[in-house]
């Protein structure tokens, strides 16, 4: 189980290499900075969301490592879709710190994720509705802060100011 995990990200890492020297040149993060981000943000989140399924619903049917699974390949396709529009949309607008774009792109990301994640907890989970939704808050907490640190980390640097020491 751990291979078919493990070698997809493997495959997809070596991919965003090659397609970020693509990008070098073009305006705007494309698919490899989406790619990129998708992988530090889905690997840690998946973690943190497999914890908090095992932590809400007990081990249930479906082991860790399956959920585990489950949870990167649904959350990796929201987040790379959801980056993806974000630059279709407003090129360049997510490449930076502005606070007011990291909050909005954190807001939007939040509905379409809250929704895979209810759907996780529902369908894997056979909880009922309050312990579902219980999970998707917790989650979605969770998502928020790590999607805020994950805009940071890959910002991209402003423009130099002039008359600014180095």
């Amino acid at each position: 189980m751990r291979a078919t995990i493990i070698a997809p990200m493997m495959i997809l890492a070596i991919g965003v290499d090659r397609v970020r020297a693509e990008d070098a040149g073009a305006a705007g993060g494309g698919l490899g900075q989406a790619a990129t981000k998708a992988v530090a943000f889905e690997l840690v989140s998946s973690a943190a969301e497999t914890a908090a399924f095992l932590a809400f619903y007990g081990g249930s049917t479906i082991g860790g490592p399956t959920i585990f699974a489950v949870s990167l390949a649904s959350a990796a396709s929201v987040y790379v879709a959801h980056e993806l529009l974000w630059e279709a949309a407003l090129p360049g607008a997510g490449d930076g710190t502005d606070p007011g774009v990291i909050a909005a792109k954190t807001a939007s990301y939040r509905v379409g994720s809250s929704l895979r994640s209810f759907t996780v907890g529902s369908l894997l989970g056979g909880a009922d509705m309050v312990t579902s939704s219980a999970f998707t808050l917790t989650v979605a907490a969770a998502d928020s802060l790590l999607d805020v640190g994950n805009e940071y980390f890959f910002a991209k640097p402003g423009p130099a100011v002039a008359g600014a020491e180095p």
